[in-house]
This record gives structure tokens, C-alpha cells and sequence, in this order.
């Protein structure tokens, strides 16, 4: 930047201000929040003269007053020129020393345009009018400088396009290879040498035999409600055959329970505490673990009050709220924290691998 003079951008920039003699509701521009770029508006009923609407000319530099700090800025596109807009969203001719890409640079550079939030003005709704940007000062070099500059830029973000198209490539033929793993796993295809070496192995009918009798005992000694048979599997519900030794069954037969965490009354401000007990929430379950946070973590006498939501080693807790799906199994680390608000869990006290063998 040697040698560059500094200039107010208000000796860059003149707002435009041509009025439509004949306004197009089917002509209008809007301007995308997060730098998403001018596009045209869809097309809406406008009441007649309710508002006064601006021709915009391509080249010019253009942005919303309410999201400037938004990202709502760009350079409007040649196949807009001659669309309107309203003075909520200004457009200005460019002095013919600067490029137009130069003047959108500036507000993108280190995301600057984030940082104009403070010099919005107004009550309840703000905006940011011409006048304040006027006075922001803006690095203007030679115009032949300026391009060489900008067409650097245009290398690094073609570059960068291509690599994400890359990686997005690689991400999804990587998703089809662990969908086809997780395919052959749930058909036994994986395991098939391991079973024909361990034929000795007890069998999943035996299995689901074994965690009946358990059941029925935990019934009987009042340890677990006794639920509702649920009917058998049907032909038309099976999607794949079995390995021999495998067995389809309900969810229900293999768990103790589902627990659903507790209601958002349930915890108060006064139970939350500095160096606690974690509360597991959505945001905790990141790509299959737990990451507790040091601001969600309650008192011994809060998950003594909610001790029906402690989770064990084993449990699948899983989000019910926000980004439902996301799920983790709790490790022996992560025993004694509590299930929160928005996530359920399930004791499956017969699949943990102290209870159940592969086979």
C-alpha cells in the first residue's frame, strides 16, 4: 500500500437519484443479506404512488440501509440495469477513478461492513444513511493498480471455489462410502468370516430369550413398568434377510427405557453453578460425543432433585429440539451428567457391550 492516498468514499461515490417516470412492480431490485449479492425482487402489488422508486443503472454500487452491517451490499449486475428501487436501498455512480469492484472490496476486506452496526442510526428500526458511510475512508491507488489488485483476487477466488467444490466432492463420496459400510454392517455382510470362526457364539433369538426373563424380573421386583406387547414383525416390514444367527425385533425388546429430558420448569436459574454437574443439551453432541459446557452445569441437589434423568455409561442420548438427530453414546467419563431440556435418552442397558455379544 505504498504510495496509496486515502480518500473520504464520499468523493468516490454519488447517489443516484433518477426517478422512475414509470414504475414496474415486475422491475425491482433487492440486495441479499450476507453478501449473497443484487437480485431481482420477486414481483409483489405495490399501492399506487405509496412509493417513490429509483432507476438503477449497472455499475453502480448498491446496498440496504437496514443490512448494510448485514452484508446487504453489491454491484449491480448488468442484467438489472435499468430495474428501480426505493431510497431504503440507495444506489451511487462510482467516480471514474475507481473500480467498482474496489468500492465492494472495501466493505468485504477483513468483513469490515460487520463492524458498521455502531454508526446505524434510528429508533427501533436503524438504518445507515449515505452521509455516514460518506465520511469512512477507503485506500485508493492508481485505477491500473486497483485491477491488477482485483484480478489477483479473482485468482484466489476461483482458486477457492474450485477447492470447495473439491472437498464438497470428496465430502459426499466419502458420505456414500460410509452409508455402503453401515449397509454391509446392518446385513452382517462385515462379519461373516468373524461368525463362521465363532459358531459357538449364543444366538440373537437366544439373546432376545434371555433379556424376556430379565425383564420380567425387573417387572416383577418393581424396577421397570411392564409395557404393552407390541405386535410381531410382519413379512412386509423386513427390508433385507438376516444372517442366520441375527433376528428382527422391536426397538422396546432390547432397551429398559426412554426418557425424555426435563421440562425447561424444571430447571431454574438458582441450579445452575460454576464447576457443577454438565447438563447435556442439542449443542453438546458434537459428530457422535458429548463436549459439555462450563456454562450449563447444575448442583448435586439439582440432579438429586432430577435424578431420573442422570445418564449412564451406554445410554444413547439423542435431540429432540433445534437440530433433532444429533446424537452421542455417554462413556464411562461422561456417567452421572444430566440429560437436559430438548434431548432424550435410552437405557440400553441389554446392547451394552458388557450384556450382549456380536454375533
Amino acid at each position: 500500500m505504498k504510495g496509496w492516498k486515502t480518500v473520504k468514499l464520499g468523493s468516490l461515490l454519488t447517489e443516484s437519484k433518477i426517478v422512475s417516470e414509470n414504475p414496474n412492480t415486475d422491475k425491482r431490485i433487492s440486495v441479499r443479506l450476507n453478501i449473497q449479492g443484487v437480485e431481482k425482487r420477486p414481483t409483489t402489488k405495490d399501492k399506487a404512488g405509496a412509493t417513490k422508486y429509483y432507476v438503477r443503472k449497472a455499475g453502480q454500487f448498491i446496498y440496504g440501509k437496514q443490512n448494510l452491517h448485514k452484508g446487504a451490499f453489491g454491484i449491480v449486475p448488468k442484467e438489472l440495469d435499468g430495474y428501480e428501487s426505493s431510497l431504503d436501498i440507495p444506489a451511487f455512480d462510482i467516480d471514474d477513478s475507481c473500480c467498482p469492484e474496489w468500492i465492494f472490496y472495501f466493505f468485504l476486506k477483513g468483513n469490515f461492513y460487520l463492524k458498521l452496526e455502531g454508526i446505524a442510526k434510528g429508533v427501533g428500526s436503524k438504518r445507515i444513511h449515505p452521509k455516514q458511510i460518506f465520511g469512512l475512508d477507503i485506500f485508493l491507488p492508481f485505477k491500473v493498480e486497483q485491477r491488477k489488485v482485483l484480478d489477483e483476487i479473482e485468482k484466489v477466488e476461483i482458486n477457492n471455489y474450485e477447492l470447495i467444490n473439491e472437498t464438497d466432492s470428496q465430502e459426499e463420496n466419502l458420505s456414500k462410502l460410509l452409508l455402503s459400510i453401515l449397509r454391509d454392517a446392518i446385513q452382517g455382510k462385515l462379519t461373516k468370516e468373524w461368525r463362521e470362526q465363532n459358531q459357538s457364539v449364543e444366538s440373537a433369538s437366544e439373546l432376545l430369550k434371555s433379556i424376556k426373563a430379565e425383564k420380567e424380573q425387573l417387572v416383577k421386583e418393581k424396577k421397570i413398568k411392564k409395557k404393552k406387547p407390541l405386535p410381531p414383525i410382519t413379512q412386509n416390514e423386513i427390508p433385507y434377510d438376516l444372517p442366520k444367527s441375527w433376528v428382527w425385533t422391536r426397538l422396546s425388546k432390547v432397551i429398559n427405557s426412554i426418557s425424555t429430558g426435563p421440562f425447561g420448569s424444571m430447571l431454574h436459574k438458582r441450579d445452575y453453578v460454576v464447576n457443577g454437574i454438565p447438563v447435556i443439551n442439542p449443542q453438546q453432541m458434537v459428530q457422535g460425543e458429548i463436549v459439555p459446557s462450563n456454562k450449563m452445569q447444575v448442583s448435586k441437589e439439582t440432579v438429586k432433585r432430577l435424578s431420573r434423568y442422570i445418564l449412564h455409561e451406554g445410554d444413547i442420548v439423542i435431540a429432540r429440539r433445534g437440530e433433532m438427530g444429533r446424537c452421542a453414546i455417554i462413556n464411562k467419563k461422561e456417567e452421572g451428567f444430566l440429560c437436559g431440556t430438548g434431548s432424550f435418552f435410552m437405557d440400553l442397558n441389554y446392547c451394552r457391550p458388557t450384556k450382549i455379544k456380536i454375533g
